[in-house]
């Protein structure tokens, strides 16, 4: 994180993409849907995506930070930073 800081130091225009939604794209096998339901007031209710969000996702989801970061490898030069759900550029003027 502190390489990164320290690339945006300074710099007129810094621009950040969240991809922490990709947590919620983990579908949970047809046959164990019905362990997930729940009741509320108004019905019952089935998740039929894993629902973990930010608390146990990272584990499930160290593969996918770990290919997003070599997928932007590259562009590193170029200031394009990666950090756990995170891609952030940041430059001097929009050319």
């Amino acid at each position: 994180m502190e390489d990164v800081i320290k690339r945006i130091t300074g710099k007129c225009y810094i621009s950040k993409m969240d991809v922490k939604s990709a947590l919620n794209t983990i579908r949970i096998r047809g046959t164990d849907i019905f362990k997930t339901g729940f009741v509320a007031p108004d019905g019952h209710y089935e998740f039929l995506r894993m629902s973990f969000g930010v608390t146990n996702g990272p584990s499930t989801m160290r593969p996918s930070t770990r290919a997003i970061k070599l997928a932007y490898e590259h562009l590193v030069p170029h200031n394009v930073n990666t950090y756990i759900y995170d891609i952030s550029t940041s430059q001097d003027d929009f050319c």
